[in-house]
């Protein structure tokens, strides 16, 4: 709901700014990046004043040497588990690359935006604004919609971990029908309009589907870690998320490159399919290799450890 509200704010930058004209001196997106500086204040003295029960450490000064170590011991252990392990594969397949995905987005919209009779009346700039201003809101309206409804998905597929593995199912087809999408905008001129209404679709259904998946996954970490070191084992998770992220996205954003370079594809947004073909890639291999045995069953048919065991 927030990001919603932070999409209306800088729309509205955007729209005043690019209103002003050439000749004001006001750079659109140099003024966005300055008033971003404001929430973010706000943001650090919030988190500057959080109250100390909250460290967990009873008012206890605790040494920075063994914050590392627990934090360490907790990555090492869980790169041991085989539940946890196998968690943070799925973690860094499937939000890691969403993180570099998502915003593949915008291209794509500031295309639609030129084309639409409904924003003729606005500025080039502010055409991309205006579009992203309600495509943006929705989304994050559904997000905050998809995440409450997260529970409810898992009770009605039987567990996290059916949930899990039909989530998969989920991100594998809507690759494909972002693969599919773009392949329609580039190669069948007719047809490139609806094509890349289909492949922005696609990505918003990746943004609903990222907030279905993140509640009823970090549940799954309850299952095989040790609850007195839930925090350190999400932080562990975190940490593993950004690391691929840092890896999808100079790999993606060479290949995207590579083909807008080439003589090979010509065609508008060609480039962006290799963003769709590494979202099939990794889905299909999640589902192909990761296990989502159901809650109390382990692999191979027996009892799964108590929480905590593993760790």
């Amino acid at each position: 709901m927030g990001s919603a509200l932070s999409v209306i704010i800088a729309a509205g930058l955007v729209f005043i700014a690019a209103a002003a004209g050439p000749g004001s001196g006001l750079d659109v997106y140099r003024w966005l990046f300055l008033a971003c500086l404001l929430p973010y204040c706000i943001a650090l003295v919030n988190f500057v004043f959080y109250p100390k029960y909250l460290d967990g450490t009873d008012g206890q000064r605790v040494p920075l040497v063994r914050i590392f170590t627990h934090l360490l011991g907790v990555a090492r252990d869980s790169v041991r588990s085989a539940g946890l392990r196998g968690l943070l594969v799925e973690s860094m397949g499937y939000e890691g690359l969403y993180k570099v995905a998502k915003d593949y987005l915008q291209p794509l919209l500031r295309t639609a935006a030129l084309t639409l009779p409904a924003l003729a009346g606005l500025q080039g700039i502010q055409k991309t604004a205006g579009l992203i201003l309600v495509v943006y809101v929705a989304l994050h309206l559904l997000e905050s919609f998809s995440s409450r409804r997260s529970d409810a998905v898992r009770r009605k597929l039987g567990g996290e971990e059916l949930g899990a593995r039909f989530l998969w199912k989920l991100n594998l087809a809507v690759f494909a029908f972002i693969a599919a999408g773009l392949a329609m905008h580039c190669c069948l001129q007719s047809a490139a309009l609806v094509g890349l209404t289909v492949a922005i679709v696609g990505f918003l259904s990746l943004a609903v589907l990222q907030n279905l998946w993140r509640p009823l996954h970090m549940a799954r970490f309850d299952t095989f870690g040790d609850a007195r070191a839930g925090a350190t084992i999400l932080s562990v998770e975190s940490q593993a998320k950004s690391l691929s992220a840092a890896m999808f996205a100079p790999l993606l954003g060479r290949a995207v490159n590579a083909i807008r370079d080439s003589d090979f594809l010509r065609a508008e947004h060609a480039e962006f399919i290799p963003v769709a073909l590494a979202g099939l890639i990794v889905a299909a291999g999640v589902l192909a290799f990761r296990r989502h045995t159901p809650a109390g069953e382990s692999s191979d048919g027996g009892s799964s450890p108590p929480p905590g065991q593993d760790v």
